[in-house]
């Protein structure tokens, strides 16, 4: 009995090895991060019980093993807090970024909590150290295999994996530690060094001590050796250079580490594997080893890249950011990298391929720390690094006088510092997920246990008896049935929150919009405080309103109508007062609004002021800038043009403004350029709004794009206004070429066709028309007058 809570500490943390790189579930929206943080939580508190338990409820006596990184650590965790308590949005902070999750404090708290858990609880014994690398190596083994078969396609031959919600499972990216190829191989890298320094250090064992040549000591060199090579091929299918850069460098400080201690000595030999894998990294950093496997042995192997922020633009918007005097001690608050990215990406941003993408994460995690916790947090991460150097200095200083038993359990004490060497380098290289800073914080405490043994460096120790205090022991015992049940309370709204994105998904994922709203209203219910829920709520709602409003008015439903809209609105606007900083959920609001102009009055100035709150936090986003330029040229559409010439005219000049800008901010953006035209129409200058059309579609590199249809679509309705019947019937031709069910093209060629008398033709058109719209009594009546026509036509001709 004395012994259960020590084994729940310690199976915890020995689950945690395994399941991190493996976890992923199927029924949440994002499949990975949030599930991997979700079981951190979990056992991390259950460790954190087991060992609460064994000091307050079994010895009765409180036990702190101190270790030189306890300082440095405290000062992190409370530059984190800071960093909470100024956010943005605290709740990101809090939770992290939907969609992302990785960088949260609660997810902070557990790695730091799992720290202390080992450093505390585990022996420095070659047996502990050894169950850690099996059950690592085990779960990225594995992690490999599920890459293999997603590259191969053989996930895909499965059918239990043809369900729809296994669809992910099908990608070639598809692997069990990540979204990412691209994380996967910094995670390789990480661990094939660790493996490398394994295989090295059982060889010369193997040469050094005889007793190690045991059947067990022979298949785990076997496993591990089939383990890095097979990581190594999956390396070079990947080929992202900052893995090659992290694989490379570690084992150049292994290399290193060789030569200074002479721990290799005895077999020199051995040093031929990190030699060759440094030059296997050279190869992959200037050579395209993708180009040439698909040229010498898979013609159509491709593997999709993952998008990641260029470093030019990430240096511009931090060296802005950090002329705002807010961002130096504490940042925006940990995880918030979306909102610096659009508050301060640079305007040269919009001419990029991706320019309407909002990067929710830095190139590299140092330069995210930068500015999500600031130059405090950031400085005191760098206090624990350079602690954590010195305490390795520290041991390699003291080699010379290590004992046999020293020098045999350095080998297993190796592997761990280097992995952590690694995972360090990974984040000057690259970002992080949960598997990279479990690992990092998992290595950074068994690197303490194993070299504290190295360094013969006393335990120091905080302890606290209250066996002969009764009263104490009472006291004791509360304050751990109120920890226990608070992180039980804890589990519960985990649970709340995990069943809620389940829901959310079924939501989203409905075939009936009725169905969708149900169950997109209860995520909300189980978690009101994720914004990305109440938006896409209030989308449905809308949408619901727009499906019921354009049915007969005898069949309409006007109080479901009138309900809609309001719950769209309020739910548009809740998500705005949880993240007030971010452009979105602004942006969401301002679309809600926009889309009820027709029939919510005074919608049109609600949804420009949302648009113009959006643009203060986005302020070089071209398609804000259009929306608001849109809502004011419709505005002119409900004015007198007789009585309110100067209000048109207002109302246009402020439209024509807010679409030069658009164009300003990106040159090649059409959008605006189509409404400069319609704008200048409304002015009166039909020729000139022509012209301009004219000169959009003669850029060739957006033919078949959805605004070079817009464009196509309108040039031929100005030709109709212009009277230049043959032109508008060539341009609508072309715009039902690219869209064959565009129904006011037909309508157009229909009535351009009127025009040049071909009353058959127009009748085809509209009898297509009538087809895509079958409610449409107005183009029926047209069609019986046409025919009709037609026929008497036809009697004429008989006569």
């Amino acid at each position: 009995m004395s012994r259960i809570p020590l084994y729940l500490t310690k199976i915890s943390i020995y689950a945690l090895v395994f399941l991190m790189p493996l976890l992923v579930i199927p029924f949440t929206f994002e499949r990975y991060e949030f599930n991997k943080q979700t079981t951190l939580f979990f056992l991390v508190s259950l460790g954190l019980i087991g060992w609460l338990w064994k000091m307050i409820g079994i010895k009765k006596k409180l036990v702190w093993r101190r270790t030189p990184l306890d300082i440095p650590i405290l000062i992190f965790l409370v530059a984190l807090i800071c960093s909470t308590v100024f956010s943005v949005d605290k709740y990101v902070s809090l939770f992290g970024f939907y969609g992302r999750f990785t960088d949260n404090l609660i997810g902070a708290v557990a790695l730091i909590v799992m720290y202390f858990l080992i450093v505390n609880n585990f022996k420095k014994t070659r047996r502990e150290l050894k169950s850690f690398f099996v059950l690592l190596v085990s779960s990225v083994f594995l992690v490999i295999v599920s890459a293999y078969l997603s590259i191969f396609g053989i996930w895909s031959k499965i059918s239990f994996f043809a369900r729809p919600q296994f669809s992910f499972i099908r990608l070639k990216t598809f692997n069990l530690a990540g979204a990412s190829s691209e994380g996967l191989s910094i995670l390789l890298a990480s661990v094939l060094s660790g493996i490398t320094a394994l295989i090295l250090g059982i060889l010369i064992k193997f040469k050094l001590w005889k007793e190690e040549r045991k059947l067990t000591e022979r298949l785990w060199l076997s496993f591990c050796c089939l383990t890095l090579f097979a990581g190594l091929g999956l390396l070079i299918l990947i080929d992202f250079w900052a893995a090659w850069v992290v694989l490379g460098l570690s084992m150049l400080i292994l290399l290193l580490f060789a030569f200074w201690t002479h721990f290799y000595s005895k077999r020199v030999n051995v040093l031929l594997l990190p030699i060759f894998l440094i030059l296997i990294s050279i190869s992959g950093l200037f050579v395209d080893l993708r180009a040439q496997i698909r040229n010498s042995f898979f013609s159509n192997f491709d593997l999709p890249k993952e998008l990641i922020l260029d470093y030019h633009t990430d240096l511009s918007l931090t060296l802005q950011a950090l002329k705002n005097k807010d961002y130096l001690p504490f940042g925006s608050g940990i995880g918030t990298f979306v909102y610096d990215f659009s508050l301060f990406k640079p305007k040269e941003f919009n001419q990029s391929r991706f320019w309407n993408i909002r990067f929710d994460k830095a190139p590299a995690h140092f330069l995210e720390m930068i500015l999500t916790i600031g130059l405090l947090g950031l400085g005191a991460y760098l206090f624990l690094i350079l602690v954590s150097l010195i305490i390795f200095r520290l041991a390699l200083k003291k080699r010379n006088s290590w004992r046999e038993s020293h020098l045999k359990y350095s080998y297993e004490a190796w592997p761990v510092w280097l992995c952590w060497f690694a995972l360090l380098i990974g984040q000057f290289v690259y970002l992080q997920n949960s598997v990279l800073s479990f690992l990092f914080w998992l290595f950074l405490a068994l690197a303490i246990v194993s070299w504290r043994k190295l360094i013969d460096l006393p335990i120091k120790k905080l302890s606290f008896s209250f066996k002969k205090w009764p009263e104490m022991s009472l006291v004791m015992n509360t304050i751990l049935i109120v920890i226990v049940l608070l992180l039980f309370g804890l589990f519960y709204f985990a649970g709340r929150f995990w069943w809620a994105d389940v829901l959310y998904v079924k939501g989203i994922q409905a075939k009936e919009i009725g169905q969708g709203i149900e169950w997109l209203e209860k995520a909300v219910s189980l978690n009101p405080y994720r914004n990305v829920y109440q938006m896409d709520l209030s989308q449905s709602y809308l949408l619901r309103a727009k499906n019921e409003a354009i049915k007969p008015s005898q069949n309409q439903n006007i109080q479901l109508v009138a309900g809609d809209i309001s719950r769209a609105i309020a739910q548009a606007k809740r998500a705005s007062e949880l993240s007030p900083n971010w452009v979105r959920v602004w942006e969401n609001l301002g679309l809600i609004y926009r889309d009820l102009v027709p029939i919510v009055k005074g919608a049109d100035q609600w949804a420009i002021n949302s648009f113009k709150k959006a643009l203060e936090l986005e302020p070089v986003n071209p398609v804000l800038k259009a929306e608001i330029g849109k809502i004011h040229l419709a505005r002119v559409n409900n004015l007198d043009k007789k009585k309110e010439k100067d209000k048109i005219e207002k109302e246009i000049n402020q439209a024509l403004n807010y679409f030069q800008e658009a164009v300003d901010l990106k040159s090649d953006y059409l959008d605006p350029k189509v409404q400069i035209a319609l704008a200048e129409e409304k002015k009166g200058n039909l020729e000139e709004a022509i012209k301009k059309l004219e000169d959009i579609l003669l850029n060739q590199r957006f033919v078949g794009s959805p605004v070079q249809v817009e464009a196509m679509f309108q040039l031929g309705r100005l030709y109709f206004n212009a009277k230049l019947y043959d032109k508008a019937i060539v341009a609508f031709i072309q715009v039902i070429r690219l869209i064959p069910y565009h129904s006011n093209a037909h309508y157009g060629l229909g009535l351009s066709y009127l025009k040049k008398n071909l009353k058959e033709k127009a009748l085809e058109e509209f009898q297509i028309v009538s087809k895509l719209n079958p409610d449409n009594q107005e183009i029926k009546e047209r069609i019986k007058k046409l025919e009709k026509e037609i026929k008497k036509t036809q009697k004429k001709e008989e006569k």
